[in-house]
């Protein structure tokens, strides 16, 4: 236990208040695709219960699925719908394909999604991956993601590959791009006509060369009618914040 702790009550409390806040969270998850997950990989649960209690979900696009994890949350708290997960990286889809091998209704597209229709160099670097290059402050915090290698991946327009696809649109669409968010949106108006939730990962400073940033985000998206709706439950106010998830929710023009 931190000693600062025993001298501030108010600190103990909310510690407190966490600890037993943690313990409900991983109780809903027992015994469901989920359960294998940490707190951390839970961001997104409330979220999903704000979604479910508002409209019924059919299709869910997973943008920067990695190996699976948010994937496995939203089969857990969504069990009826189809999650449609994109990932480039070879070694990220078979980990992917091993994890939600007996989770049913699961697609995994071996594709990237960008602002182009081609192939685009991925710098590898852990789970910071990036069609951008990573900035200190990522290798800073997380001294084992830094850059290993570049790869060629196969990229494509969300809209088109959907088009092509002959895919269904989503309610949901949940990014994790490793600040590539704004180009893969830019690139998807006909899926944002369609889609009513984005779960994001917005960054307040630069962690990846060249990212667009929380304010930039906030734009674009006000432009699409899509408005910052919930924040995570574990943001610990009057801290500086550097990234964050944050839900978006659409609000039809009057």
């Amino acid at each position: 236990m931190r000693t600062e702790l025993l001298y501030n009550p108010i600190l103990l409390i909310q510690r407190l208040g966490e600890f037993f806040f943690d313990k409900k969270r991983l109780r809903k998850v027992k015994g469901t695709p989920a359960a294998s997950l940490s707190l951390n990989q839970l961001d997104s649960l409330e979220f999903l219960q704000i979604i479910m209690e508002e409209i019924e979900v059919n299709t869910i696009y997973d943008l920067g699925a990695n190996v699976g994890t948010w994937s496995l949350l939203a089969k857990t708290m969504v069990p009826k719908a189809a999650i449609h997960a994109f990932e480039p990286i070879k070694e990220y889809q078979e980990k992917f394909l091993a994890n939600t091998r007996k989770v049913d209704n699961v697609r995994l597209h071996k594709i990237g999604i960008g602002n182009m229709n081609g192939e685009m160099s991925m710098h590898i670097a852990g789970h910071s991956s990036s069609f951008l290059e990573i900035t200190e402050a990522i290798t800073n915090i997380f001294p084992n993601e830094r850059k290993t290698g570049e790869v060629f991946t196969p990229v494509r327009r969300l809209d088109d590959y959907v088009h092509e696809n002959n895919l269904p649109y989503p309610q949901l669409m949940k990014l994790d791009v490793e600040g590539y968010e704004l180009e893969v949106l830019k690139n998807a108006s006909e899926c944002l006509k369609r889609c009513q939730y984005l779960i994001l990962e917005v960054s307040f400073s630069e962690r990846h060369k060249g990212q667009a940033l929380f304010h930039e985000i906030i734009s674009f998206l006000g432009k699409n009618n899509f408005y910052a709706y919930a924040f995570p439950c574990n943001m610990h106010v009057g801290q500086p914040i550097t990234v964050t998830d944050i839900l978006f929710k659409k609000q039809e023009e009057l």
